[in-house]
C-alpha cells in the first residue's frame, strides 16, 4: 500500500479531472508503469513474477458476487413465521416455537436452523408475509391447493377408527397465516398493558338464577392475539357463547339443537391462535354433544365415533387445528380422543 500511495496516489494529488474516463486512464498508466518498474535486488518486475509464479494458481471467480450478509436471530412464531426487519418470512412449521439463525441480504433472506439452511425468500420491502405452502401444516397446505368450488352446504362430520374430522364444507381460511389476524371477528387492538384487569360481561346476559347465580361473562380461554371465549347465561339461564377480540367487541353464537333453559346450552373451552373454539354443548334432556366454530362463524357439533355414547366434550386446541376431548360411552365408561378440524 505505501508504494502504489507514493507512485500513485501522491502524483494525482494535484491534478484534476473532469470525468471518471480520464482519471481511470490516468491511473491505469501509472499500474503499468508500476508493474513493469524492473526490481533493484532481484531480477524482473512485479508483473513478471505474476506471471511465473501466482498466474497458474488463480481459481475463476464465484458464480455470485459477493453479498454483504447481517446475521439476526428469529423465534418462529406459532404460524411458523418469522419477523426479521418488520416483514415476515414462512420457515417449515415443525420448527414452531424454534430459534432461527437469519442472514439478511440486499434481495435476500436466509434462514438457518442448527447449521442447516430451512428457507430462503426474496427479501420484502413491505411489512408483510411470505408464506410458502410446502413449509404448511399438510392439512394447511393442501386446503390452499384444493379449489373453493363447494359453498353454502352445512358442515359435515366424518368418523374414522381411531380419531375424528370435523369438516367444514362451506368456510375460509386466511391464505396468509399474518395477513388475516386482524379480520377474526373485527380488528386486533394491542393487548392489555401492564397487568391491568378488565372486567368482562357480555351483552345480552340475564339476571336470573341457578345454584351459582348467573355468568355473564364466563371466560375460559385466551389466545395469544388477546381472542377470547366463554359463555354467559341469559334471563332463563340458558347458556350461550361468545368471542370477544382485544378491542372488546363480542360475537354470540349458540350450537343448534342446544338447550335454552335450565342451564342447557353452549359451553365453550378453548380457542386458538386461528381463532377455532372447541367446546361443547347441552341439548334440553343435558346431553353433551362436541362442537366446534371456526373463525368465519362456521358452526360444526359432533359427537365421537362409537355407537351409544353418552356424552362428548371437546377441549383444548392447537395452532394445528389438533384437539383433545373425552367421550363417555353407552356402558359410562370415559375415552380420551384426538381431533382435527379440517375447513
Amino acid at each position: 500500500m505505501l508504494v502504489v500511495e507514493r507512485r500513485i496516489l501522491a502524483r494525482l494529488r494535484n491534478q484534476t479531472f473532469f470525468s471518471i474516463g480520464e482519471s481511470n486512464a490516468t491511473v491505469a498508466g501509472l499500474v503499468e508503469r508500476l508493474n513493469t518498474r524492473g526490481f533493484k535486488k532481484i531480477e524482473g518486475n512485479r508483473r513478471s513474477r505474476f506471471e511465473q509464479f501466482e498466474w497458474a494458481t488463480l481459481k475463476p471467480l464465484p458464480p455470485r458476487a459477493y453479498e454483504f450478509g447481517e446475521w439476526r436471530k428469529a423465534k418462529v412464531h406459532p404460524d411458523y413465521h418469522i419477523e426479521v426487519a418488520r416483514a415476515y418470512y414462512s420457515v417449515p412449521y415443525r420448527l414452531i416455537g424454534e430459534r432461527v439463525d437469519v442472514r439478511l441480504t440486499a434481495r435476500a433472506v436466509e434462514i438457518f436452523h442448527a447449521g442447516h439452511l430451512v428457507g430462503t425468500h426474496r427479501r420484502s420491502s413491505r411489512a408483510g408475509p411470505a408464506p410458502h405452502p410446502s413449509r404448511a401444516p399438510p392439512r394447511q397446505a393442501h386446503r390452499r391447493q384444493r379449489p373453493a368450488s363447494r359453498s353454502g352446504s352445512r358442515a359435515r362430520v366424518s368418523h374414522r377408527p381411531s380419531h375424528l374430522r370435523c369438516r367444514a364444507s362451506s368456510s375460509r381460511r386466511p391464505q396468509t397465516p399474518r395477513g388475516d389476524l386482524a379480520q377474526r371477528d373485527g380488528d386486533i387492538a394491542p393487548r392489555y398493558p401492564g397487568g391491568t384487569l378488565v372486567t368482562v360481561d357480555a351483552p345480552g346476559a340475564g339476571a336470573g338464577g341457578g345454584d351459582l347465580g348467573t355468568f355473564t361473562g364466563f371466560l375460559q380461554a385466551v389466545n395469544d392475539l388477546g381472542q377470547m371465549t366463554g359463555e354467559f347465561a341469559d334471563p332463563n339461564n340458558g347458556y350461550h357463547g361468545y368471542v370477544r377480540n382485544a378491542a372488546g367487541r363480542f360475537v354470540e353464537f349458540t350450537v343448534p339443537g342446544g338447550g335454552t333453559d335450565n342451564a342447557n346450552g353452549t359451553y365453550p373451552f378453548s380457542v386458538n391462535i386461528w381463532g377455532l373454539v372447541t367446546g361443547f354443548s347441552a341439548d334440553p334432556n343435558g346431553n353433551p354433544t362436541g362442537f366446534v366454530r371456526f373463525a368465519n362463524g362456521t358452526l360444526d357439533s359432533f359427537q365421537a365415533p362409537g355407537q351409544g355414547n353418552l356424552a362428548t366434550f371437546a377441549y383444548i386446541g392447537n395452532a394445528l387445528n389438533q384437539f383433545v376431548g373425552l367421550f363417555i360411552d353407552s356402558n359410562g365408561t370415559g375415552h380420551g380422543f384426538v381431533a382435527t378440524a379440517v375447513q
